[in-house]
């Protein structure tokens, strides 16, 4: 049992003070406990979190593999622009080389008929 002395302090049984020290342990073991129960909770959900999230990410070669392709892709179509734009250039070419020729066959013709005229003149009475 508790009693006080004469300077005010308090006189505690041997018994006493063991069976108060244990019940604070386990009071504080109890406490600990719960903390770390959260605590293994969060880290399992944590833990749960990046399984799903692992599982839900492609793995770096398939990434590898699909950019490849794509790069493929891309190439494949620029040089088919390419192509197209040099077939455009080709007609562009065709068309100038067209009207420079009925450019030259017009001056031929009207070279012939300037010439058959000044002979005409010339040589017929």
């Amino acid at each position: 049992m508790a009693g006080e002395d004469k300077l005010g302090c308090i006189n505690v049984t041997w018994k006493d003070y063991v069976d108060g020290r244990f019940k604070e342990i386990n009071e504080s073991r109890a406490i600990a406990s719960a903390s770390m129960e959260k605590r293994l909770d969060s880290m399992n959900e944590f833990r749960d979190t990046l399984r799903d999230q692992a599982t839900s990410f492609m793995p770096r070669a398939e990434v590898e593999a699909t950019l490849n392709r794509v790069e493929t892709d891309v190439q494949g179509l620029r040089e088919s622009r390419a192509v197209l734009e040099g077939k455009a250039s080709q007609n562009s070419v065709n068309i100038a080389l067209l009207i420079a020729v009925m450019g030259a066959v017009m001056s031929c013709g009207g070279l012939t008929i300037a010439l058959v005229t000044l002979f005409s003149k010339l040589f017929l009475p």
